[in-house]
């Protein structure tokens, strides 16, 4: 069993959201927050209150009271016959209604349907109710049909005709999709984004776990009655969280049900250092719910998960999807994040992109051949999909040290410009920009940051200088269409030749001189080292003037480190002499503003 495809109206963010396709194995929710991820895995649930969507589209005017539409789903699964065999009760007839005088005609039709595989029915969620449902082979019932045939299904999957003529005078909601309606609804399990309190419940001979996982207690007392399948739930539980040697079910003093996770060894018997799971740490209890209802289920569920990295830490996620993957891949899971680990974990069959725009939601799914190719290029050009995933624009830079430096340039600004959702990426080689290919690297680079799926849009790149004539960085600006800005200096580096702040990170390097560096000793190299130009600060190869620098102060015993010395510097120049990074500064704000001034 699977959801194939949902249609939400009316229900918070969303006010029609039609025929989103799901897949077998894993689908991903993504988006950011407050776009209506949560809601929509509520909806799919088929467990959810009425929350009409409020928006000018359903309350035109202030004071009006939005739509009298209750909130509702539309889901359609798909099942096997044998599944629908389970899924009945025990002899549960089947209401075919007869809407029309065609009787042998239609019962033709609910036969083909029937012997269709996999089945398709339909059904409508609505708060505490749900509308008849219907085979998707077949029309939706008429609400005036009171003829019928009776039908059962034997534990083969055969049906037999109860019932020779056409009866009448019966209610078409208990037809036969209908009747499954129900048993459907319970096969979903949906894990919300929150801790847990589950760790104590009554006893009771039934082994379904609740939906809101209270009675995980019982359940999990009930299987500790079959050994080797409570064994084999304690080796999953230990897999994502090797620190738990066992879990145990035993009466507490208050007659109920006590869950207790131990983290010695039990065949200590220690039983006084087991620690209540109510106790335990957050995520414990959710996955302890998730894990007992994949490894009980005798036919494939619906597993849907909210945020899991909210409770979880990420080494422990990536371990449960494993689990899922590779020993419960009969079940569908859905599963909302906003992790790129989660995504790359459980290499999803559908992604599906939640946006909101004017208080509305609306889903998207994005194209895997297109991610298959977006990450294959993050890494050509030394990045991943997890460094872009959830920034709202992307600034592209030369490299590593421009990539950590650049923001504690910004953040030490009087009056930054705005920078919210904007993440700062180094590019591996910015070479690849010059020369007759150039046109194609800055496509690769807009590629990258088009603003396409769960891609973000870059708001520019800003490179060095260096190797570059004044003709080829003109020419390259215009190709990007003034995407392209570079540095007023050679390079990144030009920028750290402070005798002060050099002396000091050199002085604070153990072993690099038997006595502490003055200021004065490196402005002097500096003065022998550096050119006549009076702009030889900004014409000289930084790179290799510090490089130089590091050698003869520690005789060769340390060597410059492009990115370590490299933030040092910038950290001791923000504290010294913050003015010398006022060219740059200024050409961070012109770039963010213009994207802020351009939202």
């Amino acid at each position: 069993m699977q959801i194939e495809r949902a249609n939400i109206t009316n229900y918070k963010s969303f006010h029609s959201l039609s025929d989103i396709k799901f897949k077998s194995g894993f689908n991903i929710i993504i988006g950011r927050n407050d776009v209506g991820k949560t809601a929509l895995v509520e909806a799919l649930s088929c467990h959810f209150s009425d929350k009409p969507h409020l928006s000018e589209a359903t309350m035109p005017t202030q004071g009006r009271p939005p739509s009298n539409a209750k909130s509702h789903a539309e889901l359609t699964f798909s099942l096997s016959t044998d599944e629908i065999v389970e899924l009945l009760r025990p002899e549960a007839d089947i209401i075919v209604p007869i809407p029309n005088a065609d009787v042998e005609g239609e019962l033709r039709r609910f036969h083909q349907a029937f012997s269709n595989t996999p089945h398709m029915i339909t059904v409508t969620f609505r708060p505490g109710d749900f509308v008849p449902a219907y085979l998707s082979s077949l029309e939706p019932i008429p609400p005036n049909v009171s003829t019928f045939v009776r039908f059962r299904v034997s534990p083969t999957g055969q049906l037999t005709r109860l019932t020779q003529g056409i009866e009448s005078g019966h209610n078409p909601i208990n037809s036969f999709p209908t009747n499954l309606a129900v048993p459907l609804r319970n096969r979903i399990f949906a894990l919300k984004a929150e801790r847990l309190n589950i760790g104590e419940s009554g006893y009771s001979p039934d082994p379904t776990l609740s939906p809101d996982a209270r009675n995980l207690a019982q359940v999990l007392n009930i299987l500790q009655g079959n050994p080797s399948a409570f064994a084999k739930y304690n080796r999953f539980v230990s897999i994502v969280f090797p620190q738990i040697k066992q879990v145990t079910v035993a009466p507490a003093d208050n007659g109920l049900a006590c869950t207790s996770v131990w983290s010695v060894d039990p065949q200590s018997e220690r039983t006084d250092l087991a620690i209540p799971l109510s106790e335990s740490g957050t995520g414990v209890s959710q996955v302890l719910a998730i894990l007992y209802v994949v490894l009980t289920a005798n036919y494939p569920k619906v597993i849907i998960i909210d945020e899991p990295q909210s409770f979880l830490h990420p080494g422990a996620v990536r371990k449960l999807i494993d689990v899922l993957k590779r020993w419960f891949p009969q079940h569908q899971y859905i599963i909302a994040t906003h992790s790129p680990m989660v995504i790359s974990s459980a290499e999803p069959q559908a992604i599906l992109l939640v946006r909101k725009e004017n208080s509305e939601s609306s889903v998207e799914a994005i194209d895997l051949n297109e991610r298959q190719e977006l990450e294959l290029t993050f890494s050509e050009v030394g990045t991943r999909l997890s460094d872009v995933f959830g920034a709202d624009y992307i600034l592209w830079v030369e490299g590593r040290t421009e990539e950590e430096c650049l923001p504690l340039i910004l953040s030490s600004q009087p009056d930054p410009p705005p920078t919210w959702g904007v993440k700062i990426l180094g590019v591996v080689s910015t070479g690849d920009f010059e020369g007759k290919h150039s046109r194609t690297i800055l496509d690769i680079y807009r590629r990258l940051s088009g603003g396409k799926g769960i891609i973000p849009p870059a708001v520019g790149f800003i490179f060095d200088r260096e190797g570059r004539s004044e003709t080829l960085i003109h020419d390259i600006e215009r190709q990007s269409k003034g995407a392209v800005h570079f540095l007023p200096r050679k390079m990144y580096e030009n920028y750290l030749l402070d005798p002060q702040s050099i002396s000091e990170v050199m002085s604070n390097i153990e072993g690099f001189r038997e006595s502490p560096i003055t200021k004065e000793e490196v402005s002097d190299w500096l003065s022998q080292h550096g050119s006549n130009d009076e702009n030889w600060e900004a014409n000289v190869n930084g790179a290799k003037i510090l490089s130089d620098l590091f050698n003869d102060f520690s005789e060769t015993r340390c060597a410059y480190d492009k990115i370590g010395h490299g933030i040092a510097l910038t950290k001791r120049i923000l504290l010294n002499k913050p003015e010398a990074f006022k060219e740059i500064s200024d050409l961070l704000h012109n770039v963010l503003q213009n994207q802020a001034d351009n939202s």
